[in-house]
Order: structure tokens, then sequence, then C-alpha cells
């Protein structure tokens, strides 16, 4: 088998972004439940094992692609541990 390499990951956050995907999204599931999704912003660990809140996880510590105008780099992320 081969071998994983482990790609580098870097962590973002904007409020701008956190409070837009704040708002709570429903759907109907194909029994015609109704689900809520609310998508928030997430809690990593850094590679010095702190927990960051984050927006936006990249492959890139010099672009995050996105258009929030507010988005601050947080730095190296090593492993995802919930919604905040």
């Amino acid at each position: 088998m081969g071998d994983k390499t482990h790609q580098q990951q870097y962590g973002w956050f904007s409020n701008k972004q956190k409070l837009l995907i704040r708002e709570p999204r429903y759907y109907y599931e194909t029994d015609g439940k109704m689900v809520f999704r609310g998508s928030t912003s997430s809690i990593y660990l850094t590679p010095d094992n702190n927990e960051v809140e984050v927006t936006t996880v990249t492959i890139s510590p010099e672009n995050h692609g996105t258009r929030f105008d507010d988005m601050v780099y947080v730095g190296e992320v090593s492993k995802y541990l919930r919604k905040s």
C-alpha cells in the first residue's frame, strides 16, 4: 500500500463570514422531515495543541480564496475538533 502524504492546512477567520453562515437553514428530507442545518465556524487544533476558531481552511498560507475583506490568517491547523 502507498504511503499517505499529509498535506499542511492553514486556518483563516472572518467575522463577516461567520455571521453570514450562522443564519439558520432548513430543508426537507425525502421523507418530509424538516431538518435544521446551521453552519458556524469550526474549532481546529494547531500543531502545538492550541485550539483555534476558523471559518475557512486552505492548503495555502498566502491565499484564503474568498472575498471577505476582514479575513485574518490564523496559522497552520492540524486536526478538526468540532463546530463552534
